[in-house]
């Protein structure tokens, strides 16, 4: 297990999401303190989530087009991964699509309410969520053991890979899968 804790926590990807992990939290604490950080923060975490679910169903696995740009992106973002798996080099999340993601929604949250405190913390829980999500995404393509829910979750993610890609969109929770139809789940 250490093998595999030291392969992902220096990672180049992990390293950036620990490195933007800790300016988000040094910003909560340089900027005035809000009450409703304590709501931003799961509120974070939890939008990560449903992110996870809704854009690997519908952004990663939409029809690859013939050529272009869009091709190569999507290609880029998620189709190699399903065509290696294993693949460290495709196992993550890619930094150009993640770090501009999360830059344009903590900027959306500060300008919804108009507070930097509330935005870093809304960035910390999204971080934290980004961080179980990796982790369990590359645990589930290791041979790491799992038991009780992760493994159900890394059996429905097996599933997705190698016997039904329009099934089990879900990779850290399977909330969605259930109540949208997509369980990957044998009966």
């Amino acid at each position: 297990m250490n093998k595999y804790l030291k392969e992902f926590f220096f990672y180049p990807h992990v390293l950036i999401h620990i490195l933007l992990l800790l300016v988000a939290v040094v910003g909560i604490f340089i900027f005035d303190y809000n009450a409703f950080l304590w709501l931003a923060l799961p509120l974070g975490f939890i939008t990560f989530m449903v992110a996870e679910y809704f854009a690997h169903r519908f952004l990663f696995h939409q029809k690859l087009p013939k050529k272009g740009i869009g091709r190569l992106l999507l290609k880029k973002l998620h189709y190699d991964h399903h065509k290696d798996p294993k693949s460290m080099a495709h196992l993550f999340i890619p930094l150009w699509f993640i770090v501009p993601a999360f830059a344009l929604n903590t900027l959306l949250v500060w300008a919804l309410f108009n507070d930097a405190t509330i935005a870093m913390a809304f960035a910390t829980g999204s971080l934290l969520s980004l961080l179980h999500y990796e982790w369990t995404h590359y645990s589930f393509h290791r041979p790491i053991k799992h038991k009780g829910l992760y493994e159900k979750m890394r059996l429905n993610h097996m599933r997705h890979h190698y016997k039904n890609g329009n099934k089990g969109f879900g990779v850290t929770n399977p909330i969605f899968d259930k109540l949208l139809g997509t369980s990957n789940e044998e009966k």
